[in-house]
């Protein structure tokens, strides 16, 4: 069952708006049955981007994740272009 649900998740996700970037935050979509994550970047310490993955470490300590394989190249180079200019020194390894 958990098969099926992965399946639909990733063949449906070329329909939705996996990030939506505005203002002071970021929302990411988690599928269907989930809400989408909102990210509010004043909550954010440090941005790290390691291989496919954009990194938010949070001021509480969590870690959220932003896969770029999911998205377009040109919307990679765009969100990189965007996530260094909003957070400049916090961003690292990009």
């Amino acid at each position: 069952m958990i098969a099926i649900l992965r399946a639909k998740y990733y063949f449906t996700l070329n329909k939705k708006d996996y990030l939506i970037l505005e203002g002071g935050s970021v929302s990411i979509y988690r599928g269907s049955l989930f809400r989408r994550k909102q990210i509010l970047f004043s909550q954010v310490e440090v941005v790290v981007q390691v291989s496919d993955v954009i990194l938010f470490i949070m001021n509480n300590g969590k870690e959220e994740q932003i896969y770029t394989d999911l998205i377009s190249d040109e919307d990679q180079v765009e969100l990189i272009k965007n996530l260094k200019s909003i957070f400049d020194s916090k961003a690292v390894g990009f």
